[in-house]
């Protein structure tokens, strides 16, 4: 008999292992999963598979590796301050579908924000270290390569979006150039911070080359806005070379060799059309600039004015400005959509989603207090970037600011060492 106690004991000990060693498998694929995914989003509309992208076949991979790996302990860790404001905006928008606009169109409506919670979830309940959230960012400055490398063979090929500017798939030329900026910056990041270039000046030119490629890049995006947020990477730079860059005459130098170069790219790859985009931000100013777009922002204000608690509904905000824009807009064509997230959520779901969309805003903002000078530089400049970007075109409902969002919250709370 005592022996059998034994024996039992030992295979309860020898079956837990087993389930151990499962479960950190099933862990290890999740986390490889989501460094898959998030490596397809830059370029993530162009291989299909029936109306299927093929991130979204990994995405959902993912979905189902990790919720089988959850089945053993269900109870899931997430960011308060960046979780609960995301789940009530996503509901506003799901009631707002539902009850303003068409109950049919709710899933379809909700399914990107439901996509981004789930992966925003994954990423802050499986990663322990700021060494994977770092893999992350390689794995998105991976992608936003290989969109990069798309957009120049599109470019050699004289593959044209519209006006000499140059995209790649259905990705529009802002929405790319916002992209292909957030990559250079994250790339500029991880260099300094692993410190693979014994050299100090080889790590200040390569970061320097990749300043170059971003604006390269940009040039052929055609992209205005992608520009005045390269000027946050650029500035991100000198202000983490300061130290390095002590005497002032590196420092002009430095300074001088850069703008060179961004000058030299727009020469070389830009189409004169969009040469001249560029050219109109310094002669002809920024309100200049903005015109036809203060139009549509003011046109946003009124419905939120006419609906300030729920707005019109989301989606709706090309049908119900268009009587009034086709008097007052000053283009050739009635646009049907805000190019600002702010007046979108606005006008289209009112006080109800401002108010969880700013506290998400917010709750990134508050946690920089706590990192490191360098760690902070790069999330202020990250969360910069994302600010202008919401303000000029429709990224509410795309996946890489929230992703950035979500990946900030959890270098926040990660150790320095992995644990398998």
């Amino acid at each position: 008999m005592e022996h059998n106690g034994e024996s039992q004991v030992e295979t309860g000990i020898y079956n837990c292992g087993i389930s151990s060693v499962l479960a950190m498998r099933l862990r290890q694929i999740v986390i490889a999963l989501t460094y898959i995914f998030i490596f397809s989003l830059p370029w993530r509309s162009l291989i299909l598979i029936g109306p299927i992208s093929i991130s979204e076949i990994v995405g959902m991979g993912l979905a189902i590796a990790f919720i089988i790996y959850r089945l053993r302990e269900p109870f899931l860790s997430f960011s308060p301050s960046f979780h609960v404001p995301l789940v009530a905006f996503t509901g506003v928008v799901i009631a707002s579908t539902y009850w303003s606009v068409n109950p049919k169109r709710t899933f379809s409506y909700a399914i990107p924000f439901l996509s981004i919670f789930v992966l925003s979830i994954i990423i802050y309940d499986v990663y322990d270290s700021k060494v994977q959230v770092q893999y992350a960012i390689t794995s998105f400055v991976a992608g936003v390569g290989v969109s990069i490398t798309i957009l120049v063979f599109n470019f050699l090929t004289q593959r044209t979006w519209i006006a000499g500017r140059y995209s790649i798939g259905s990705i529009s030329g802002n929405v790319l150039a916002g992209l292909i900026v957030i990559g250079v910056l994250s790339c500029i990041f991880l260099i300094q911070t692993s410190r693979i270039f014994s050299n100090e000046w080889i790590e200040k030119g390569t970061n320097g080359l990749l300043i170059f490629v971003g604006a390269m890049a940009v040039s052929l995006t055609g992209s205005r806005a992608g520009f005045v947020t390269l000027t946050i990477v650029i500035a991100y730079f000198f202000v983490c070379e300061k130290r390095n860059l002590n005497r002032s005459r590196y420092t002009i130098v430095f300074a001088v060799a850069v703008f060179s170069m961004i000058f030299l790219s727009i020469t070389l790859f830009a189409s004169q059309q969009t040469a001249e985009r560029f050219a109109s931000i310094i002669t002809d100013g920024i309100n200049d600039n903005l015109k036809y777009r203060i139009v549509i922002w003011k046109t946003g204000f009124a419905e939120f004015q006419n609906n300030p608690l729920i707005g019109n509904g989301w989606g709706t905000f090309g049908p119900v400005t268009e009587a009034t824009l086709s008097q007052t807009y000053p283009g050739d064509f009635i646009p049907q959509r805000a190019h600002n997230a702010f007046v979108t959520i606005a006008s289209e779901l009112g006080i109800a989603g401002l108010l969880p969309f700013a506290l998400l805003l917010l709750g990134c903002g508050e946690i920089l207090r706590g990192f490191s000078v360098h760690e902070g530089f790069f999330w202020l400049a990250i969360l910069l970037v994302l600010l202008f970007l919401l303000s000029v075109d429709i990224w509410v409902t795309m996946t890489t600011p929230y992703l950035f969002m979500a990946l900030l919250h959890t270098y926040k709370n990660s150790t320095e060492i992995s644990c398998p």
